[in-house]
Formats: C-alpha cells, sequence, structure tokens
C-alpha cells in the first residue's frame, strides 16, 4: 500500500470514530492473539475517547485473559445494540465473523481493519494492507493517529504482533515492525511476561487436548504433508472448548519433514473448522475452495462435513497440487 493511500485512510478512519458514539467491534471466528488483540486495544482507545464499545468476540484463550480490555467481550448479543459504527479487525471476510455477521450487515457505517491478503473489502471503509505484520500494527497506526496510546493499549498491541509474527521471526516482519515494538516498550509494558504468557504457557486442559491431537498425527504418504483432527468427543473428553485448540497447527508444521500442515476440528454435528499453515505452499487457495483465506501460509476455513470427511477432501485437493507443482 502506498504511503499516501495510507495515510489517507487511517485519517479517514480516525475522523469516523470520532464522529461516533456507540461502537461495535468484532473480528473472526475461534479469535487467535492478533484478533483479540486488535479488538481490545481499540476498545480501550475508544473508551478514552469517552465512546460506547463492546466487542463481540467468541470466547478467548486463556492465555489472553490478563489484557485489559475484557470487560467490553460480548460473546452473546440478543438485543439490538443501536451502535452507530461498526469496526471489523482481522477478519478477511464478513463470513467470518460468524454469528455477529448479521449485526455488521445491518450496520451503515462499517470499517474493515485487516492485513490477510484474502481480505474481500466488504466495509464501507477499508484498510486493508496485506503487508502488514498483522492486523496490531495496522491498529497501532490508527492509535498513534488519534494520538491516546497509553500502557494499556501498548500491551494489547505488543501481544498481537508478537502472536503474528511468530515472535518477531517470520517474513512479514519489517524494520518498521521492530521499530513499533521499540516504541511501544517505551511505554514500559511487562514485554517479558506477555511474551511467555501469550506464547508459551498454557493450561492443563490445553496440554491434555494437545496431546490428544498429536497422537492422531500423520503425514501424508510421500508428501511434506502432516495433519491431524479432532472430533467433538475427543474435545469432551478433557473438557476442551475451541479456545484451547491454538497453537495445535503451528506445533504441527513444526515437525521435522513437514512444509504443510492442516489441523480440523469438530464445531458442529455436520461442521468442522480447519486450520492450515505452511512454509511456501499457498494454503489460501486451499481454504478458499471453502469459502475461506487468510495469507499464503496461513489460513483457515469453515467445511460441512465432520472432521474425517472434511479431511479427505483436504488431503485430496493439496495432494493434486503438489503433484502438479503448484
Amino acid at each position: 500500500m502506498e504511503a499516501a493511500e495510507k495515510t489517507s485512510l487511517i485519517t479517514q478512519i480516525a475522523e469516523e470514530i470520532h464522529k461516533s458514539s456507540f461502537i461495535a467491534i468484532a473480528g473472526h471466528v475461534s479469535p487467535d492473539g492478533d484478533a483479540v488483540a486488535s479488538c481490545l486495544a481499540l476498545a480501550l482507545c475508544f473508551n478514552k475517547l469517552g465512546k460506547k464499545t463492546v466487542v463481540l468476540l467468541e470466547e478467548i484463550p486463556v492465555r489472553y485473559s490478563s489484557l485489559n480490555g475484557r470487560e467490553y467481550l460480548q460473546s452473546d448479543v440478543e438485543a439490538e445494540l443501536n451502535h452507530d459504527l461498526f469496526v471489523c479487525c482481522d477478519c478477511g471476510s464478513k463470513e467470518r465473523m460468524g454469528k455477529f455477521q448479521e449485526i455488521f450487515d445491518k450496520t451503515d457505517k462499517t470499517i474493515v481493519i485487516d492485513h490477510h491478503v484474502s481480505n474481500t473489502s466488504y466495509g464501507t471503509v477499508n484498510y486493508v494492507d496485506p503487508s502488514a505484520s498483522s492486523t496490531s500494527e495496522m491498529v497501532y497506526d490508527i492509535i498513534e493517529c488519534i494520538g491516546n496510546m497509553d500502557k494499556d493499549i501498548a500491551e494489547a498491541i505488543y501481544m498481537g504482533i508478537i502472536f503474528d509474527t511468530g515472535g518477531l521471526r517470520f517474513k512479514s516482519t519489517t524494520p518498521e515492525t521492530m521499530i513499533k515494538v521499540a516504541k511501544l516498550m517505551e511505554t514500559g509494558i511487562p514485554f517479558s511476561k506477555i511474551f511467555t504468557e501469550s506464547m508459551l504457557t498454557h493450561s492443563y486442559i490445553e496440554a491434555k487436548i494437545f496431546s490428544k491431537a498429536i497422537e492422531k498425527m500423520k503425514f501424508v504418504e510421500g508428501l511434506p504433508v502432516a495433519y491431524s483432527f479432532l472430533t467433538k468427543e475427543d474435545m469432551d473428553s478433557v473438557n476442551a472448548t475451541r479456545a484451547d485448540l491454538e497453537g495445535i497447527v503451528e506445533y504441527i508444521l513444526n515437525t521435522k519433514g513437514a512444509e504443510v500442515s492442516v489441523f480440523v476440528s469438530q464445531s458442529g454435528e455436520n461442521e468442522s473448522r480447519v486450520s492450515f499453515r505452511s512454509l511456501e505452499f499457498d494454503v489460501n487457495i486451499i481454504a478458499s475452495n471453502w469459502g475461506g483465506g487468510g495469507h499464503v501460509n496461513a489460513a483457515g476455513a469453515t467445511i460441512k462435513m465432520k472432521p474425517e470427511a472434511a479431511l479427505n477432501d483436504i488431503l485430496k485437493l493439496i495432494s493434486e497440487r503438489y503433484i502438479d507443482g503448484n
């Protein structure tokens, strides 16, 4: 994205925020660190401006439970919100908002802030920059423009950037990213603690369900594709929820010999959510076959099948593309 276009969009977004009085914020289903962080950082920013704010997200992983801004979280909305602006973060399509899409669709003014290459630009204002390391880094620019950054906001943004860059080690990390991280650290955030809690710490239930997924892990014969899946029965056996599944697909990819990882988990009677990761292979194209998307090396989708059936179709498609050299 050109610098002039970026500056113009950020200024326009800041103006829309200042004009609004009640702002709803949402991220994608099965919210990860970047989605949680970008939403909470904006909620804290908006509250400082005197705006009424609500964050619409599914249950968040326990590792993010120490972040400020959790008081704005709402997973169930039964009544009309009467909001005048909807901001969607880290969500490649409005369908990825899940049950909150209906609220988004009823809103006249909508802002989309995202760095997924698959983004469909579905808002009235779309700040989409696939070159950004994370949506949290984009939110940093917006809050800097508004001018009310503080330590609590900085903690959330730092965590989001750390999460989506794999601890500042992914190729998406730029010198500009590092400069912003340094400025966040200057606010006095406990950066070591945040890294440990968000990237390394896990709960007992997470450990139990993680072990079940790894026990089921296999490779596609003759291909560098590793995969695993979990059924509802697997999750119920250790009282795990969707929030306990974070990090499994990354661990699978880190297995020696793996260039692509696929993790499928049951989310409904005949529905599964799929996470893809890769070193070079374009998993965004694979996810798009089921209306999903994301990045070349990280993507997701929801498939109306049970896990094993979904996995069969996914692995068949990936195998065909490998054989074709794509």
